[in-house]
């Protein structure tokens, strides 16, 4: 099936959508509550000119625009005690003799579907503990071992839990078809879990690092970030992460208008839910990723007033200086020497103490502009006041 048609198929994951080689939502009709209304993001118009890049063509990405994996958001949302290995295999050990001692009752009587949950729970705190890769491993195994034996003896306790936590660690020990297994049985399933936004959450990981090497996947992955978009905050604390995700995606798709107003929301969710884990930090890396984006698809005249715009706090513009300075280093690096003569100019008149290096600045651009030369990073200062 192409790209398209899995666009087609259905209202996002809704209905019928063979993704990854997996039927998704058959009879399962529309999934999750209605999207979350959000204020779209008003761009400055690009003023009239000579054409640039076509936004419909992807352009090289810098670093600051390429998808990479990493800990801003942990999609493990049970909560740790910071514990040695050796004292969670400990309690392993003891949890594991008095289940023995405890018989099966039927349904979710007894203690056995408590202790399995507190022994798969601690599996997964040994693999978060684990140094060596072995003990990891062994303990993701283990945990999807007590997992599967909670559903097997009660299955109607935590189901939900038991799907997500055997997909996450499938995912960590690289077995991505299982981890999809589990993540499909829970959204069709548990229609009512809460765990639904970081299951969809799940799927946008997975094919953001497939799409790569595999084509269309990059399309998957943003339609599975536009479902986790639509569960709202602050309960989804995967709102804000899974628009910068996407905002990323998006702008490996050439797509920098959309890419732009997802790093937007980004960040305003970090601003209006500091208490959100990761919140910041997903609020900083969207601010950074922001810039790159700007210097391909903004006005360098307005560039000023948009970054503002982007902040709540007292340190606005120190904050929006701050991406001016890097916005100016980007169109450098992009060899945009117009857009950095105009950005310069118009930095002058928001950053007094440093207006004589920003007149400098347009200056070196105007100069290399006009001889048809490339401006190095160190001529960019060159006449600049003490």
């Amino acid at each position: 099936m192409s790209s398209r048609s899995h666009r087609r198929a259905g209202r996002s994951f809704g209905v019928s959508v063979v993704v990854g080689g997996l039927l998704l939502g058959a009879g399962v009709g529309c999934w999750g509550p209605p999207p979350v209304a959000t204020p779209e993001l008003v761009l400055p118009a690009q003023p009239p000119g000579p054409p640039g890049p076509s936004l419909a063509a992807p352009v090289e990405p810098t670093a600051a625009t390429k998808v990479a994996a990493g800990p801003l958001f942990d999609r493990d949302l049970r909560v740790f005690q910071r514990r040695a290995a050796a004292v969670v295999a400990d309690e392993i050990a003891s949890l594991e003799k008095l289940l023995a001692a405890t018989p099966i009752a039927a349904g979710a009587a007894g203690d056995r579907p408590t202790l399995l949950k507190r022994l798969a729970e601690r599996y997964g705190e040994l693999a978060a503990a684990a140094d060596d890769e072995s003990t990891r491993s062994a303990a993701q195994k283990a945990a999807i071992g007590a997992y599967r034996r909670l559903r097997a003896e009660h299955p109607t306790v935590a189901g939900d839990e038991a799907a997500y936590y055997s997909g996450l660690a499938y995912e960590r020990l690289g077995d991505t078809a299982n981890a999809k297994k589990q993540y499909l049985e829970l959204v069709t399933s548990y229609p009512a879990s809460p765990l639904r936004p970081y299951v969809y959450l799940a799927f946008g990981e997975i094919f953001a690092d497939q799409a790569v090497a595999e084509e269309g996947k990059w399309e998957l992955a943003a339609q599975a970030y536009r479902e986790v978009a639509k569960y709202p905050p602050p309960q989804n604390t995967a709102y804000g992460y899974a628009h910068y995700r996407l905002g990323k995606v998006e702008a490996n798709l050439g797509n920098f208008l959309p890419a732009m107003s997802d790093m937007k929301k980004a960040i305003d969710f970090g601003a209006q839910y500091p208490e959100v884990p990761s919140s910041a930090r997903v609020g900083a890396e969207a601010r950074r990723a922001m810039v790159p984006l700007y210097a391909v698809a903004g006005d360098p005249r307005r560039a000023f007033d948009f970054f503002a715009a982007l902040e709540r706090s007292p340190a606005r513009v120190p904050a929006a200086l701050a991406m001016i300075e890097a916005l100016a280093l980007e169109y450098l690096a992009k060899e945009k020497l117009a857009e950095l003569s105009t950005l310069a100019q118009t930095a002058a008149t928001h950053d007094p103490a440093r207006a004589c290096l920003w007149s400098s600045r347009s200056a070196n651009a105007e100069a290399a502009l006009r001889q048809r030369t490339k401006l190095s990073r160190e001529a960019l200062d060159v006449g600049a006041c003490p």
